[in-house]
Parts: C-alpha cells; structure tokens; sequence
C-alpha cells in the first residue's frame, strides 16, 4: 500500500516538474522574443544611422557647393569693381587714353596733353 503511495507521490512531482519544465521553456520562448524584437530595433537603428550619415555627407557635399559658389562670386564682384574703377577712371580723366593708360592719365591729371 505505500508502495502505491509513494507512487502516486512520484507521479505528481513528475507532472510538477513537467509544468515547470514547460514554463521554463515558455519564458525562454518570451526571452528569445525579446532578443529578437531587440536585435530588429538595432538594425533598424543602424539604418536609421547611416541614413543619417548619408545625409550629413550630402549636406556636407552641398557647403563645399555653396562656398565654391561664393568665392566664385567673390572674385566676380572684384573683377566687377576693378571694371567700374577702370570706367570711373577713364570716364573722370578728361583725356584720350586706353584702359592701360587710365592711371597714370588719370595721376597726372593729362597735364601732358594739356600743353599741346
């Protein structure tokens, strides 16, 4: 009779331990879920950060435009003024003089030409 007991006995904390075997593998279920949601937010954010570097070496590339575009308008605007002061000079000077001969026309103020 206790030979049947303990039988009983046995079986009931196999089944117990059968459940929490079960349970164990629930949660390592879980917990490989968890790696996996994870391991998709990581590459996820690894696109999201090269995206980002993409971006920033455009940007990047658009500022290197953009100030060749403004020293290239720079030297425009000094060849724009050298012309309005070659013109300013010769217009000024009161003699007949060519774009190579403004200045010193203009310097001596065509006391040369005065003469004749």
């Amino acid at each position: 009779m206790y030979f049947y007991f303990f039988l009983c006995i046995l079986i009931v904390v196999y089944v117990l331990l059968l459940l929490v075997y079960v349970l164990l593998l629930l949660v390592y279920v879980l917990v490989f879920l968890v790696y996996i949601f994870l391991l998709l937010v990581y590459v996820f954010l690894l696109l999201v950060y090269v995206f980002l570097l993409l971006v920033y070496v455009f940007l990047l590339l658009v500022y290197v435009f953009l100030l060749l575009v403004y020293a290239l308008l720079l030297l425009v605007y000094a060849f724009l003024l050298l012309v309005y002061v070659f013109i300013l000079l010769s217009t000024y000077s009161y003699c007949s003089a060519t774009l190579t001969e403004v200045f010193p026309c203009f310097f001596l103020s065509c006391k040369a030409n005065a003469r004749v």
